[in-house]
């Protein structure tokens, strides 16, 4: 067994350099700068790797007729002990050869290809972020001129280019917040209706309290003239009232009292204590009214303002407060930054049924997976949605420049919100899709899905794949339902937020799909615009390649022993560095051939028994195993 592996060994490493070598004499696709020899040898690995399970094949047959020259004699009839000891190590010999194919397959080639794809997608990308950089700067919106900026000096970081946008767009964000920082100082506060003062907060009782703990440590607060606390404490004993709570009259009385002492007037030691308690008080409403974005700056300047020598507890407690309540509706721009050094998927397409008859195509660049404390967050670059009608026929599309997809629980929805919006019962969650971004430190700049009502968008291919049409409007024709229509930033996708990860993977193709994710997936391709017939080829394709490439090990051995060298006394001829290229190249095709029929077989099975293929091509392949190896022990010398 151990000379059967050296010589695999040296078989594999001279492919290898060959490969290599061929690959760094051909000319390379337009690349980065500096990128031309990593990519020589991506390229060479690639040809390598591909070959892989010819080369096993094919040096199996050598190896076997080299190891077999001696000893044979303990074989002169059919099912001798010699073939039996022989068959476990040819047997051992292929399992380790099936289990380095498997991961050629499944990991290395699929990790290779990526690498190469995206050195030759580098410069169009490139091109494309400076290009929509310098376009978002003259539309206005530098921050997210600042992002494509960064996000082309992440793929070329010593490009002349890439840097002179950045130094620009990262100019023209800080004049942006400096104005809206001068702006916010001119602003001067605005007056709340009394309506307000028991409206409910908005802001959950995260820690559970009781009503009647609530009034308490708001008589606590009242106590230490800490009308802010006071005010804050009643509103949610009136948020967390029923109808008929006995302690809501109570609670309405604490709350009426703490604002009327917020807004009588109080003596101030200088100017800017009046202006601070004035900010304070102005962020203090927004948060009551619901505007967490304008209420989060707002104690969000206070915080980091020179006004203040000691650090406030309510300014803390607020600030928290409000960046809950804006992390509800958008995701902040930093949130997005180094994308494109961890984006994981990329090109992903999917269809989904709305609970209104209608169906959307989804289209997103890329995306980046981030495990948090709260669970899997999703970014999105460049998502793309098309809205399709019962007929098929186009209504609107919209383009998001980036999104954040969050894991929802379903327990959050009534049943009646489920049922409006198609969610089944047994989804524990589903996707939300933040549409809206701001920055963390500029107020106002704020980036947000542009709706069309024109024909647009996804590539024709892509639409076609998932059954849609594009005949329905005439180029540059407005749909009719534009005059009803209404912009949203958000959405709740109709679907498991763990198919939303499987979709990303299956975009890819069923080629490319991890095998475990494959595996769960094939019932469900059908619900997402996919071929269930296609994915369920696959899986059985690449379920049962190991067996496949195990039956042909077994082939090959009996041929290396039908055909092993008879001059005994030979260690190594010349005209095996004629035979061996033209023997490779000859189990190249019949290689190929066998993997064309086997895939066609696959086809075959899944046609005949469907949903129970998988179990059929596993007793189908495990006979022919089994007859592969009756033929290798009836061998005989």
């Amino acid at each position: 067994m151990k000379k059967i592996l050296v010589c695999m060994g040296i078989y594999t490493t001279l492919v290898f350099i060959l490969c290599t070598g061929i690959s760094f004499f051909q000319s390379v696709p337009v690349l980065l700068e500096g990128a031309a020899a990593g990519y020589r040898f991506l390229r060479g690995t690639e040809y390598f790797l591909s070959l892989l399970p010819v080369i096993f094949i094919s040096g199996i047959t050598f190896a076997c007729s080299i190891q077999w020259q001696k000893g044979t004699a303990d074989s002169a009839v059919r099912f001798s002990h010699g073939m039996t000891v022989r068959f476990k190590n040819i047997l051992i010999v292929s399992l380790f050869i099936v289990f380095i194919l498997m991961l050629n397959t499944e990991i290395f080639i699929p990790s290779v290809k990526a690498q190469i794809v995206q050195k030759e997608n580098a410069p169009v990308e490139l091109e494309e972020s400076l290009a929509t950089s310098k376009i978002m700067l003259q539309k206005g919106r530098p921050l997210l001129a600042l992002q494509y900026a960064q996000k082309a000096c992440d793929i070329a970081p010593d490009d002349i280019y890439a840097n002179r946008q950045l130094h620009l767009a990262q100019n023209s964000a800080d004049l942006a917040r400096d104005r809206e920082l001068h702006e916010q100082s001119r602003v001067k506060p605005q007056q709340v209706s009394d309506k307000a003062k028991v409206s409910a907060a908005g802001i959950f009782n995260e820690k559970g309290y009781s009503v009647k703990e609530l009034i308490e440590k708001s008589k606590t607060a009242a106590a230490s003239d800490d009308w802010f606390n006071a005010h804050y404490w009643a509103q949610i004993a009136v948020q967390c009232c029923e109808g008929t709570e006995t302690n809501r009259t109570e609670a309405i009385s604490a709350a009426n009292d703490a604002w009327n002492k917020l807004n009588e007037p109080k003596a101030f030691g200088s100017e800017k204590e009046r202006a601070y308690y004035e900010k304070k008080y102005e962020g203090y409403k927004l948060l009551l009214s619901h505007d967490f974005l304008k209420s989060y700056y707002i104690f969000l300047s206070l915080e980091s303002s020179s006004q203040t020598i000691e650090a406030d507890p309510d300014v803390e407690e607020f600030l928290s407060l409000a960046k809950k309540g804006v992390e509800s509706m958008y995701f902040f721009f930093d949130e997005t930054d180094g994308m494109i050094r961890m984006e994981n998927s990329h090109d992903i397409y999917f269809a989904l049924s709305n609970s209104d008859g209608t169906k959307s195509v989804f289209y997103i660049k890329g995306a980046m997976d981030v495990k948090g404390n709260g669970g899997s967050v999703r970014y999105l670059e460049s998502l793309d949605v098309v809205n399709y009608g019962r007929n098929g026929v186009f209504r609107y599309a919209f383009h998001a420049p980036y999104a954040k997809v969050i894991e929802q629980n379903t327990a959050d929805f009534s049943a009646n919100a489920r049922t409006l919006m198609g969610l089944a019962k047994e989804w524990k969650s589903v996707p939300f899709v933040q549409l809206c971004s701001v920055s963390r430190t500029g107020e106002g700049i704020i980036t947000s899905p542009e709706f069309t009502f024109k024909e647009t968008g996804i590539p024709d291919k892509i639409v076609s794949e998932l059954g849609f049409s594009k005949a329905g409007n005439d180029a540059g024709t407005e749909t009719d339902i534009k005059s009803e229509f209404i912009p949203f930033t958000s959405m709740i996708l109709p679907m498991p937020y763990s198919d939303f990860a499987v979709i990303s993977e299956a975009s890819s193709g069923a080629q490319k799909m991890p095998l475990y994710f494959l595996a769960g997936f094939v019932k469900k391709a059908v619900h997402y615009g996919f071929s269930a017939e296609v994915f369920s080829e696959t899986l059985v394709t690449r379920a049962m390649y190991p067996l496949f490439m195990l039956i042909m090990c077994i082939i090959c051995a009996v041929a290396g022993w039908n055909y092993r060298i008879s001059d005994k006394s030979a260690l190594f001829k010349f005209s095996w560095l004629i035979i061996i290229p033209l023997y490779g190249f000859l189990m190249f095709i019949i290689l190929n051939s066998c993997y064309y029929l086997f895939g066609m077989l696959n086809y075959l099975i899944v046609e005949i028994f469907g949903m129970g293929a998988l179990v059929a091509a596993t007793v189908f392949y495990t006979i022919l195993f089994a007859l592969a190896s009756l033929n290798f022990l009836s061998r005989k010398n």
